[in-house]
């Protein structure tokens, strides 16, 4: 009973049970939705966290790129990834278009309609790949 109701819970907060996630200002990141409750990086419990989910007062933290985009990124990336510096996404008069800085070398990805993808990341913002999440399990 208590599992199904904390799928309804994880559903209304738009996260996946068992599937790790951010708050927006806890020092205690990752958390996660168990049949339990809300549980921390530790596997402690925190029901005034989850009030504060439900209630507004906190905010999940979106991830910048959706899963999509992480692999496609993840994937062309992989060969060059210890040579990336950063991600950028930019604009081209109405195109945009990602650009990678490599050490000693520049990657353009082909452009793209402005808005269509890489929507979690701001124009001529310069990420790294810890902050776009890629390579997290390597």
């Amino acid at each position: 009973m208590a599992e199904n109701k904390m799928k309804e819970v994880a559903k209304l907060l738009g996260v996946e049970m068992g599937v790790p996630f951010n708050i927006k200002g806890s020092k205690n990141n990752p958390h996660m939705i168990t049949e339990h409750g809300l549980l921390n990086h530790e596997g402690n419990m925190f029901p005034c966290e989850l009030s504060k989910l439900l209630r507004g007062v906190r905010e999940i933290e979106q991830p910048i790129l959706d899963k999509v985009e992480k692999r496609y990124l993840e994937g062309v990336l992989r060969p060059f990834k210890d040579r990336v510096i950063d991600i950028t996404k930019t604009k081209d008069l109405d195109m945009e278009f990602i650009r990678v800085q490599l050490k000693k070398d520049v990657m353009l990805f082909p452009n793209f309609e402005k808005g269509i993808m890489y929507k979690g990341m701001e124009l001529n913002r310069r990420y790294t790949l810890e902050k776009l999440g890629l390579f997290e399990k390597e």
